[in-house]
This record gives structure tokens, C-alpha cells and sequence, in this order.
């Protein structure tokens, strides 16, 4: 267990706490948008375009996936999207 970071599991545990909360508030796509990058570059860091493309296209596919094919409702946020 030494050369474990403890500091990650902290850092995912607010992450996923912070998605919930504001899952509402900004809606399904932004939300994630974020969450995402906030993975990718806090927790594994990766070079910023990597970060965006990746964020951008889960958050995209999953969209796809959940408003669209299996027609559940996903927040909207304050944006409408």
C-alpha cells in the first residue's frame, strides 16, 4: 500500500458528489462535459486537446445513447441542451 496515491479516491469521490449536485443546475451535457475533464486531467493527467476531444465525445455518445436511442430524459440546465 505504499506507493498507492490516497489523494485520487478523495478526488473522485468529490468529483462524483459535485456531478450529482450539479447535474440539475447545468444539465446532462455540460455536466458531463466536465466531470469528464476533470478526470482526465486531475486524476490521469493528459494533454489538454486529449482531455477536450475525449470529454466532449463521451459526453456526446452518451447523450446519443441515453436521450436519443433509449429515449430517457436526461436534465436539461439552465442552457436547454
Amino acid at each position: 500500500l505504499q506507493g498507492l496515491r490516497w489523494g485520487n479516491p478523495f478526488l473522485i469521490f468529490a468529483s462524483l458528489l459535485a456531478y450529482a449536485l450539479l447535474l440539475f443546475p447545468l444539465g446532462f451535457l455540460l455536466c458531463t462535459i466536465l466531470f469528464i475533464a476533470f478526470l482526465l486531467r486531475a486524476i490521469v493527467p493528459q494533454r489538454w486537446p486529449v482531455v477536450v476531444a475525449c470529454a466532449l465525445l463521451t459526453a456526446f455518445a452518451s447523450y446519443m445513447i441515453f436521450e436519443v436511442w433509449l429515449k430517457a430524459q436526461l436534465p436539461k440546465g439552465f442552457l436547454g441542451i
